[in-house]
Parts: structure tokens; sequence; C-alpha cells
């Protein structure tokens, strides 16, 4: 198995077997339909810039005839986080209420287990 990675990451209906990850589902569409289907690996671990490809995977038809399918191209990229806060109303007033706001926005792959805390000023 791939470094990191566990059946329990791999998802329902998945197995693995000497680093290839397989899935499979069984679907009924009409001629000419089609459908979405989202398959998660969770990998830890993986530098930013790595290159993921998905072009070895095939969908077999009611005819029993493989045919490949589109090809899906992902760069992992580090968490790329922007954090900014304010105060309502601005500026606060003397022995009145305000409220107090963090904002974070990440531009990159997923942030887990992130935490942010700030101290609200004394003055």
């Amino acid at each position: 198995m791939p470094a990191n990675v566990s059946l329990d990451d791999i998802g329902q209906g998945g197995s693995e077997d000497g680093g290839l990850i397989t899935w499979n589902p069984t679907v009924t569409l009409g001629t000419g339909a089609t459908s979405v289907f989202t398959f998660t690996v969770l990998v830890n671990d993986v530098p930013s810039g790595t290159v993921v490809t998905n072009d070895q995977y095939n969908v077999t038809g009611s005819d029993g005839i493989p045919s490949p399918g589109e090809t899906y191209t992902v760069t992992i990229i580090d968490p790329i986080l922007f954090i900014s806060k304010y105060v309502q109303p601005d500026p606060p007033g003397s022995n009145r209420e305000m409220d107090y706001y963090l904002t974070v926005l990440n531009k990159g792959s997923m942030a887990t287990g992130l935490t942010i805390s700030d101290t609200v000023p004394i003055t």
C-alpha cells in the first residue's frame, strides 16, 4: 500500500493491491445518460506542487466493452491562508458592546486541525 494510505482512507467499496487503488461501483444509466462520481483518497505528507493524475480508469458499458475515462489532473498546493479581523462598530465606543470578527480564507488545499486564536485588545 502507498505510504500513509490505509483502507479506511480509500473509502467504501475501495480495495488496494500492490499500490493500485480500485473501486468497482455498479451504476445503471440509460443510453446517453451521465453521472458524476467522486472518489477520494486521503494521503498525508504530499509535498506542495505534486501533480496527481487519474488517467488509468475504464467504464464498462452494458455491452461489456470498457471505455477509457476522462483524464483528471490536480496539483497539490499547501494551504494558503488569509486572515482578517475587524470590530463592529468601528471605532468601538467606551463601555459599549462590540462584535469582534476573525475571518479565514483558504486559497490552497484543505487545512485540517487548524486552530486560530487571537486576543481582544484591551484598548
